[in-house]
């Protein structure tokens, strides 16, 4: 089984992936999972989910979908890093956290596929498989291992150029992944700007897409009820292209502070275009803005000590608590219509 959450700054940090990922294993009474795909956004001088730590070394550039705003090949969380170096390496360690992890012994390397591009080697071996049509290179390793070292060989005088998406860490031993991948600030349009993200999803072959956007859309003072629709039924459109047996599910964002005073107006717009939107598409719908109490219910999770300082962001033990309720629901719809949930 495998889930795929997308969305942003509130899945780039990790909290809520993670307490999902554990309530559905415990639910499953599984002791460990693999962490799934890892961006290496500390590289990128970006806050990073715990189970991980990435540093550079050599010339590389970082190219954010949030700021470069013309169409571009990105990893699932919109966003890439280019080197043109073969003495250029990356490197992610596993991190030891509260939430035990199962270490790796399958790990893939996604990529735009371009010509005269070098060679990636991780922890100095060459991939077992290269499918350079997906953009993907697979390596497997007979132990499981704590630390990668993505590094480069030139085949060819002329190689000379590569632009990393991303990695997923696997274990052949765990018989279910939990997939995230967000990017602080990222809205529905962020996504739609990915030309490669149609190619990455029918690699993975998700069984499951949850789609966290919302929050930004909303905050922007320019959003459009309407523009916000179309924009999300084009996403849809492009999932269901990559992934037709794919089962999608719409997340409801937080309910929030607007400036850090005052509830966000165009909230409840946005909440509503997604649930009529999943009655129109006919996708799943996780109501969590409902869930948390619908408008003005910022200020009691406030008082419990549920949100961030800012009014927009959980706390941790907001995203705790969140990540929890999503992974009883999860494992509640897929307990119900088992074989026929798709």
């Amino acid at each position: 089984l495998v889930i795929l959450q997308l969305g942003d700054s509130h899945v780039q940090g990790g909290v809520q992936p993670r307490a999902t990922r554990m309530c559905l294993a415990r639910a499953w009474q599984l002791e460990m999972l693999p962490i799934g795909i890892a961006t290496p956004f500390a590289a990128a001088r970006m806050n990073e989910p715990s189970e991980t730590y990435s540093s550079t070394h050599g010339a590389w550039r970082v190219c954010n979908a949030l700021r470069l705003r013309s169409p571009a090949p990105y990893g699932f969380a919109p966003i890439a890093f280019e080197t043109t170096s073969k003495e250029a390496t990356l490197r992610v360690r596993m991190q030891e956290t509260s939430v035990p992890q199962m270490m790796p012994t399958q790990a893939k390397v996604f990529f735009t596929p371009v010509k005269k591009m070098l060679t990636p080697l991780l922890n100095n071996l060459r991939p077992d498989t290269v499918e350079y049509n997906r953009g993907v290179a697979i390596y497997r390793f007979r132990e499981p291992q704590n630390e990668f070292i993505l590094s480069f060989a030139a085949d060819s005088s002329d190689s000379y150029a590569f632009r990393l998406h991303g990695f997923l860490f696997d274990n052949s031993d765990s018989p279910f992944l939990f997939c995230s991948a967000g990017l602080n600030g990222a809205d529905v349009n962020v996504y739609l700007r990915n030309t490669f993200l149609q190619t990455s999803i029918r690699g993975l072959n998700p069984d499951i897409i949850l789609l966290s956007l919302g929050t930004n859309d909303a905050y922007s003072l320019q959003f459009d009820p309407t523009r916000f629709a179309s924009s999300v039924r084009d996403l849809v459109f492009l999932l269901r292209s990559a992934c037709p047996a794919a089962y999608i599910i719409f997340t409801t964002p937080n309910d929030h502070l607007f400036g850090s005073s005052a509830e966000n107006p165009r909230l409840e717009d946005a909440c509503e275009v997604l649930r009529n939107l999943a009655i129109e598409l006919n996708v799943g719908l996780w109501d969590f803005n409902r869930i948390m109490g619908g408008a003005g219910s910022v200020y009691s999770w406030c008082n419990q000590g549920l949100m961030a300082a800012d009014g927009l962001h959980l706390s941790a033990m907001g995203y705790e608590l969140q990540g929890r309720l999503l992974g009883m629901a999860l494992h509640d719809m897929l307990s119900k219509k088992k074989e026929n949930w798709k």
